[in-house]
């Protein structure tokens, strides 16, 4: 009963906006089964080695670093309704037609590249929008409300996915992937006309948009995105040499490692929303940033001793990731959102989705390089020490910067 009455008072004031975006976001989400395994596709089934599968994935990092951008400068001229819808629509016929590439490498580099960059184009409009439908009071639970609808799709995704791998063949993970982001358009459009909004142009408009601060030169922002991005560094690790390592270090089919990655969505689900607010009432937002970053890397740490004890050392990892990011990742997300410009958001906003983008650019070549070339025990040590850096920096930014947030 006390965890239905969490739920309830954790619900309470968010808009009706929210909870739409947050159904856009599980409908595109749940066909989210390609990313998990890709690493493994381009391995196991294409015959690339660790060391160009991470080549090839750098480029799903370049274009979402080049989406993002867009997405953040488009929301200006657009509006954040007509980004969203265009780039969920276009990424799905673009991620549909992944499935007909065959071995060639640098087809896959740009159309991997191409795929990412419509697809991520939507989340700086995105963040703009839950600006808009959201207080300040309830921001960080409106973004916990979409993180954990995105996180329910994720749970089910990958598991489902899995399955598919197995059962049908990879191509209908292609499928699925780009259908729910069709799907997720069309919802959008039939569901969200109201909030669209075209943004003023006149001259009036143009010469205030140019005198309003970039985030390019905020130097207070330009260090929060830079301990960000090394946390995410960590973080992506997940999402690419994590699965790699299950299925060679461990032998761990993609079944298996579709419900393990599954634990991560369900556990999301289960308490996040209901813990965001309670810590957000319990906790400083810094403190909390700076403990959710240490577990992630902490997260990977652990499996230094996965040979040992794979089960149980895995579920410690998962709970550990699960966990750190559920603390770390909405009050990240709060504190940027907070602390963009008045009618710049999509700028702000951009550029955090970019660090995403860096992460990814960085990680999988980063983490497939050191795992090939040295081991996976020297990736995860070197996980837990930039993670220990960023949280450092996390903790320390306002006294760096003598300021209160």
């Amino acid at each position: 009963m006390n965890l239905i009455k969490s739920y309830q008072e954790s619900f309470k004031g968010l808009s009706k906006e929210v909870w739409l975006l947050s159904a856009v976001s599980f409908i595109n989400r749940f066909g989210t089964m390609i990313l998990p395994f890709l690493s493994v596709y381009l391995t196991s089934k294409l015959g690339f080695s660790k060391e160009v599968a991470g080549q090839i994935l750098m480029f799903f990092g370049i274009g979402s670093l080049i989406g993002s951008f867009l997405g953040g400068k488009l929301v200006n001229v657009f509006g954040h309704f007509t980004v969203q819808v265009c780039s969920l629509f276009f990424a799905g016929i673009a991620f549909m037609s992944l499935q007909f590439i065959g071995s060639d490498y640098w087809t896959w580099c740009i159309m991997l590249m191409t795929s990412v960059m419509l697809a991520d184009a939507f989340r700086p409009a995105m963040f703009v929008a839950v600006k808009d439908f959201s207080t300040e009071e309830n921001r960080t639970r409106s973004i916990t409300l979409i993180r954990l609808m995105i996180n329910l799709g994720i749970a089910f995704g990958p598991a489902i996915g899995g399955f598919m791998a197995i059962k049908y063949g990879y191509k209908w993970l292609f499928i699925l992937d780009g259908g729910s982001c069709i799907l997720a358009a069309i919802f959008m459009l039939f569901t969200m006309r109201h909030t669209h909004k075209i943004p003023d142009k006149s001259e009036e408009a143009k010469a205030k948009q140019a005198a309003l601060q970039s985030p390019w030169s905020d130097k207070y922002y330009l260090f929060l995105m830079g301990m960000n991005v090394i946390c995410i560094l960590v973080f992506a690790q997940f999402l690419n040499t994590y699965t790699v390592f299950m299925k060679e270090e461990l032998g761990y089919n993609e079944a298996i490692i579709g419900w393990i990655l599954a634990a991560n969505g369900l556990l999301i689900f289960v308490s996040e929303m209901p813990f965001v607010a309670f810590a957000e009432k319990k906790w400083n937002r810094d403190f909390l940033i700076t403990i959710g970053c240490f577990m992630m890397g902490l997260s990977f740490f652990v499996l230094i001793f996965a040979y040992s004890a794979p089960l149980l050392i895995v579920i410690t990892s998962v709970i550990l990731i699960t966990y750190g990011e559920m603390i770390n990742f909405p009050f990240v997300n709060s504190k940027a959102l907070d602390h963009s410009a008045k009618d710049n958001e999509g700028e702000y906003m951009g550029m955090y989705t970019m660090v995403w983008s860096v992460a990814m650019i960085i990680s999988p070549l980063g983490g497939m390089y050191i795992a090939d070339n040295y081991s996976f025990d020297a990736l995860w040590m070197l996980c837990g020490v930039l993670s220990t850096i960023a949280s450092l920096g996390f903790y320390y930014q306002d006294t760096l910067f003598n300021r209160t947030t």
